[in-house]
């Protein structure tokens, strides 16, 4: 029930895009992982959905830049705020080293 894109601020491009229903319900809690080229000193927006509208009930969703997880300067997105049907984040990709979030 849970899917998610990312683009590009101004809405003209979708660099990613993951429908609802490409993951199964067997996957929940789990780390996806897929790469995105994104370009230095863009904006972007991140935005889940969920088609039941209930968002992600006692969950989280993050997203990072490269593969180390655990490395919180590289994360872009983390919200553990609840949400219906979707919910959009804005960020920018300073560069490799220094990544923030603009607003939720």
């Amino acid at each position: 029930e849970t899917g998610w894109l990312i683009r590009s601020n101004d809405f003209l491009v979708t660099c990613v895009y993951a429908p609802i229903g490409v993951y199964d319900k067997t996957k929940a809690y789990n780390t996806i992982a897929q790469t995105v080229e994104l370009e230095i000193e863009k904006f972007y927006q991140f935005v889940i959905l969920d088609s039941y509208g209930d968002g992600i009930k006692g969950g989280l969703f993050s997203l990072y830049l490269g593969d180390d997880i655990n490395d919180n300067s590289k994360r872009l997105v983390y919200s553990t705020d609840s949400f219906s049907h979707s919910k959009e984040v804005i960020f920018k990709v300073s560069s490799l080293n220094h990544l923030w979030l603009v607003r939720s």
